[in-house]
């Protein structure tokens, strides 16, 4: 289904990535009833500063 699209490229431990960060993000989201999120698309990584 993807295979005309940038995302067809990405191997599945790398979706399984993307979608255990975003929860851990929601996650500590919700721990702390809001906050920052800090994405860099060239590490790859999502953080959380609370609010």
């Amino acid at each position: 289904m993807t295979a005309h699209l940038e995302v067809g490229t990405c191997r599945a431990a790398d979706w399984e990535h993307a979608i255990l960060t975003g929860y851990t993000t929601w996650r500590r989201l919700r721990a702390h009833n809001g906050g920052t999120v800090h994405l860099d698309l060239d590490r790859r990584t999502l953080a959380v500063t609370p609010a």
